[in-house]
């Protein structure tokens, strides 16, 4: 005889489960001594995908690489292929795989975040963490546009895919609780509609969005693992503006006759792969540390829909300088900001400076981009460098430079006194310099290179090194970009009405 027993998932304080939702059937068999559970029941709650050999009688439940299968009578689990002792034998009820409850739990927990107790005493499961992989889904409202949060428990991949006006995202071992997933409503102005299902081990979230939507880009946060969908509004066409002089005696204003909107921001943390930079007396690496503060710095840029990111490099590979000019242009980068570290035969000498692209007016900055420019012989033809001639004739003759020579300056001002005031480093100041990386961008859009301090200095590396550090540059040098967008685009809006 089979006896239905009603067992209650109970939550460890501080989760976010409803009691209402996490129950589970247990039998208790006549010849057993610990109560069963449903492998099939407990696989739709957690949304494992299942699969049914009626030939063996085994059942398996599978998440991503790991699978767990039962074999109908056999108290031997294959997990990974590896033979786990359940002390009582799996059994075949109706089409249904059920398990000894006690043994089992733990073993089905490796497929899931958290983890699944067996409280014998008060004939309970307790939840420890959480059961689904994706947590909640967050919308903000931005300027800019939308942007939508997904939370997560554990790495999972997402792909998307835009048919007419529907957005589709789709969560391999995605699960979710489908009467908590959102924590606010989504607005109406960018999303129409919002539709999801979740089936053997994948789940899929559908956005109707509205003909306001320009474009989509979707990013994962390094540190917290969240997926950010910003959804973009369709932006103004360029306006031909007639050319004033600025009434703004703090900040020089845009010098260009066209509506500038900053909407892509190109990082290019400098050196990379066989090219380690300047390297300090602790052994830190300028290409790794100023890989770090980009990564930074674009995962903090993800999460504002008004503006895209794009890397010159993503990882420890060299890239020529000109191909990150290129990497610039193609991506119609409208700033440039290239990060650097420093270096000095003094190591006592520290702080922070900023450049431009104009020619050196002090031996200090020409050692500087002489240094910098140095990842020339890295490349395979460095000759192309002085094959085409002075720099600053190459600026003057080819990429009119003086469209945006002033909105640099203005960059770097902005970026030093943001960045001075939250890294508490001297302020060695704004500077120019012949640097080869900003040759090809000076003439398309506002460029600045930064170097954040001097790996030389053994105080200076020590705070390089700290990822806490790290993130304070980079949102130094946010706040500094969103400040330098506001100044440009209110001028030129100002101007155009």
């Amino acid at each position: 005889m089979v006896a239905l027993i009603l067992a209650w998932l109970v939550l460890v304080p501080g989760q976010a489960e409803s009691a209402e939702s996490a129950r589970f059937n247990l039998l208790s068999l006549p010849d057993m001594n610990t109560p069963y559970i449903s492998l099939v029941e407990i696989a739709e709650k957690c949304n494992v995908r299942l699969s049914y050999d009626p030939v063996s009688l085994s059942m398996s439940a599978v998440r991503g690489d790991s699978s767990i299968t039962l074999v109908n009578r056999s108290r031997f689990a294959l997990f990974n292929n590896r033979s786990v002792n359940l002390t009582y034998p799996a059994r075949l009820i109706q089409g249904a795989m059920f398990a000894p409850v006690e043994s089992f739990l733990p073993l089905f927990s490796t497929l899931i975040p958290g983890d699944l107790i067996w409280n014998e005493q008060n004939k309970e499961i307790e939840v420890s963490g959480t059961l689904y992989t994706i947590n909640a889904i967050t919308f903000e409202s931005r300027a800019g546009g939308t942007l939508i949060k997904f939370a997560l428990a554990e790495p999972i991949e997402c792909s998307d895919e835009f048919d007419g006006n529907w957005l589709h995202l789709g969560f391999s071992a995605g699960s979710y609780d489908p009467e908590h997933i959102f924590t606010n409503m989504p607005p109406s102005l960018l999303i129409e509609e919002t539709r999801h299902s979740q089936f053997n081990g994948e789940a899929l979230f559908s956005f109707q969005v509205s003909d306001a939507v320009e474009s989509y880009s979707i990013n994962r946060t390094t540190d917290s693992g969240e997926i950010l969908v910003s959804l973009r509004h369709k932006r103004i066409h360029p306006l031909s503006l007639p050319s004033t002089a600025s009434g703004d005696s703090s900040l020089d204003t845009l010098d260009s006759t066209q509506f500038w909107t900053i909407d892509t921001v190109v990082i290019d943390p400098g050196h990379g792969g066989k090219d380690p930079g300047a390297i300090g007396p602790g052994k830190l690496k300028e290409k790794d540390v100023v890989l770090s503060v980009a990564k930074q710095l674009k995962e903090i840029i993800d999460k504002d829909p008004d503006i895209k990111a794009v890397l010159t490099r993503e990882s420890d590979v060299f890239v020529p300088l000109k191909q990150r000019a290129k990497i610039a242009n193609d991506a119609n980068g409208k700033l440039f900001v290239s990060i650097h570290a420093n270096s000095s035969p003094d190591n006592r000498v520290r702080g922070i400076e900023i450049f431009f692209l104009s020619d050196a007016k002090t031996e200090g900055a020409r050692l500087v981009a002489e240094r910098e420019n140095a990842s020339i012989w890295f490349e395979d033809n460095p000759e192309y460098y002085s094959q085409n001639g002075d720099i600053l004739s190459k600026i003057q003759l080819g990429i009119a430079s003086n469209v945006f020579l002033k909105e640099s300056q203005n960059m770097c001002k902005l970026m030093l006194d943001s960045s001075q005031g939250v890294m508490k480093q001297r302020n060695r100041g704004v500077k120019q310099a012949g640097f080869y990386v900003m040759l090809g961008t000076q003439g398309s859009m506002p460029s600045v290179l930064f170097e954040i301090g001097f790996i030389s200095n053994s105080q200076e590396e020590k705070l390089m090194k700290r990822v806490s550090y790290q993130k304070r540059i980079a949102q130094a040098m946010y706040d500094s970009i969103i400040e330098f967008k506001k100044l440009a685009e209110r001028d030129l809006i100002s101007r155009g009405n």
